[in-house]
Formats: C-alpha cells, sequence, structure tokens
C-alpha cells in the first residue's frame, strides 16, 4: 500500500485514521484505497462505508458512491447524512424516484434539515409531481425563510402547476377547506398558517421580490381568505394586479410594434417581457423569431435566452439551428 506516513497500520482504526489524514489532504486514491481496507477488515461498521461513499462522492464517481451510502444505510438506517448524500448522488444521475425515497428518509429523521425539504422539491419538480414540490419548498420557507432561490422555486413550481391560471389555484384552495382531508397537501399548508398566520403574506411578499406575480396573487388571495378584513393584504394584492396589467399592456403593444416593423429588437424585447410573465412557451416562440431574424448577432450572451430555452426542452432544437447557420455562413461570428 502506497503511504507517506512513518507507520503501518495493522487495524480497521489505524487505516481509517490514515483514510481521513489523506482526504483531508484531497489525496482521493490513498484515502479510498486506505478505507476499503478498514471495511474488509471490520466489514460491518457503518462509519467506514460511509466515509468511503463520501470520498467517491467528492471523484464523483456517482455509481460507487452510491453503493457504499446503501451500505452505511443498511448497517445503519438511522444516520440522516447518509441517506441526504445518497439523494445527491442518485439526482445527479437523475434517478429521480430513488433521489425522492432517500431525501424523505432523511426527513424521517430530521425534519429540521431546510436542504433536504429543498432538494426534495427539485427532484419531485423533475417528476412533475407539483403539489408536493409547492408543499416542501413551503416547508423550507418554513424552516429557513432566507433560503437562496426558493421563491423563486417556489415561484415556477406554482407556474408549472397552473400556468398562469390564477382562478384554478384558488379554486384549489376553497376545495381543500370545504372537504378537509381529501386534499393532503392543502390540509399541510393550512396546518402551517395556523403556526404562523402572516406566513402566506410573507410568502407573497418575497414572491413579488422575485418577480413571481402570479405566484404573489394566488398567496394574497389565500390570505385575504384567512384575514378577510385585513386592507394592507388588499393594497398589495391590487399592486401586484397592476404590475401584471402593466406587463400585458407592454406586451399587447409589443406585439403592435412587431406587426408594423418585425424586427430582432421588438422579438428580443417581448421575449424578456413574456418570461416575466412566466410565459416560457411563448418567449421561446418571440426569442426564436429574434434569433431567425439577425442569427449573427452574439446570442450566447443573453441569458435569459438560454434559460426560456432549456425550461422548454428547445436547446437541442436552437443549437442545431445555429449549426446549420455556421455551415452556410462560414465568416459569421459563430464560425
Amino acid at each position: 500500500m502506497s503511504s507517506s506516513t512513518n507507520f503501518n497500520p495493522n487495524t480497521p482504526e489505524e487505516y481509517a485514521k490514515l483514510a481521513t489524514i489523506y482526504s483531508k489532504q484531497k489525496k482521493w486514491e490513498l484515502a479510498i484505497e486506505n478505507y476499503r481496507q478498514a471495511i474488509a477488515l471490520k466489514p460491518n461498521f457503518s462509519w467506514y462505508y460511509y466515509h468511503l461513499a463520501q470520498v467517491l462522492h467528492q471523484q464523483e464517481n456517482w455509481d460507487e458512491a452510491i453503493n457504499f451510502y446503501y451500505g452505511a444505510i443498511e448497517l445503519n438506517h438511522n444516520f440522516s447524512w447518509s441517506h441526504y448524500n445518497l439523494g445527491d448522488a442518485l439526482s445527479k444521475l437523475q434517478r429521480w424516484e430513488d433521489a425522492v425515497n432517500a431525501y424523505q428518509n432523511a426527513i424521517k429523521i430530521d425534519r429540521g434539515f431546510p436542504w433536504s425539504y429543498y432538494n426534495l422539491g427539485n427532484a419531485l419538480i423533475e417528476l412533475k409531481k407539483w403539489d408536493e414540490a409547492i408543499y416542501n419548498y413551503i416547508y423550507v420557507v418554513k424552516l429557513q425563510p432566507g433560503s437562496p432561490g426558493i421563491y423563486t422555486k417556489l415561484g415556477d413550481a406554482i407556474e408549472q402547476k397552473y400556468h398562469s391560471n390564477i382562478d384554478a389555484a384558488i379554486q384549489d384552495y376553497h376545495q381543500a377547506i370545504q372537504h378537509r382531508g381529501q386534499y393532503p397537501i392543502y390540509d399541510k399548508l393550512l396546518e402551517f398558517s395556523q403556526d404562523n398566520p402572516n406566513l402566506f403574506v410573507e410568502i407573497a411578499n418575497n414572491l413579488v421580490k422575485a418577480d413571481k406575480n402570479n405566484g404573489a396573487i394566488i398567496f394574497y388571495k389565500i390570505a385575504l381568505e384567512i384575514n378577510q378584513d385585513d386592507l394592507d393584504i388588499y393594497h398589495k394584492l391590487q399592486e401586484v394586479l397592476d404590475k401584471k396589467h402593466q406587463l400585458s399592456q407592454e406586451i399587447l403593444e409589443l406585439r403592435r410594434k412587431i406587426e408594423l416593423n418585425p424586427n430582432s429588437k421588438s422579438y428580443y424585447n417581448l421575449g424578456i417581457a413574456l418570461t416575466r410573465q412566466q410565459k416560457w412557451e411563448e418567449a421561446v416562440v418571440a426569442y426564436r423569431q429574434a434569433i431567425e431574424i439577425n442569427p449573427d448577432l452574439s446570442w450566447w450572451f443573453y441569458y435569459n435566452i438560454w434559460e426560456a430555452f432549456a425550461r422548454e426542452d428547445k436547446l437541442l432544437e436552437i443549437l442545431t439551428f445555429f449549426q446549420k447557420f455556421q455551415k452556410y455562413n462560414p465568416d459569421s461570428c459563430w464560425s
């Protein structure tokens, strides 16, 4: 065995100690070698499996890391970090169902760690389980309101579920109130509001800051169902509705300009306005028109365009377009 130390390990504890030293030095192969030796000598000790999995995780050796996380869990099911990190490795391989199960197991052991809910929500989004994702994102807000990007995640999940149909969201809420027990996700949200009566207003306020106006309108309206005499909520709701109306008017004006003079700048501005309304499919059409009119512009600098194409699974389509353009226009900026 390769070693830069002055002693030769003989016991599993010594191999593990040496592996830990190598891990801190980021000498991953030597760390792996020593953890394997420790496991060979003491195969029923979960800690060695977990730490070997962690080193393999560092190397992005997902398959083998997953195997050793499972080994650690089999020997000790009650260590939440094994489940949490297993979920992360499974997510890297897009094994979403398995990742959901791993994060749920982590939560059963430690209900106070917000990132388990956060990443569970992400995995549920991939499975298009919008209600459950929304619930988990709101639980993150409940535990740690300042979690990075959480209101953007929540607003996107709401938009994916309702596609700007705010009335449908409010109707779901009414159904949940009238038929308690039939809508478990909404039942849990109602329990949240009992713990913190201002929760839905706080969520709506932060959705406004994240420019997720449809989600904000939904939560303001739900908050008004709970506090019907609160004039401050009415004022905040009206402000968002006015903002949304102004954006709708802006979109109409841009469409009129395009009818009179279709050009790449107008289509690009229309795409921006549509993304602000979370109308991703229409935004992609507008961006595509802008690109087709002026494909030689340095479009790769415009992050919002690529985000829209990615959301609609259209990245390959637009990249193919640029490849063809490059082929027939060798002097372009894409060549």
